[in-house]
């Protein structure tokens, strides 16, 4: 018969949940992207200098 079990339409509008589910999969993604780039920031901003003094040759 040579004619496609489904159309195309049907296979994009059958393929929606696994795209929310990817959709909801990259938020999660950059999300932690987004916090890890704050955690680093903060970290750099709140640094204390410290000095080191070199040990006296002998």
């Amino acid at each position: 018969d040579g004619t496609l079990m489904y159309t195309f339409v049907e296979s994009v509008e059958a393929s929606g949940p696994g795209y929310i589910v990817r959709m909801i999969g990259g938020l999660f993604w950059v999300t932690g992207m987004l916090i890890m780039a704050f955690n680093v920031y903060m970290t750099v901003k709140r640094r204390e200098a410290i000095s080191y003094s070199a040990p006296q040759a002998a």
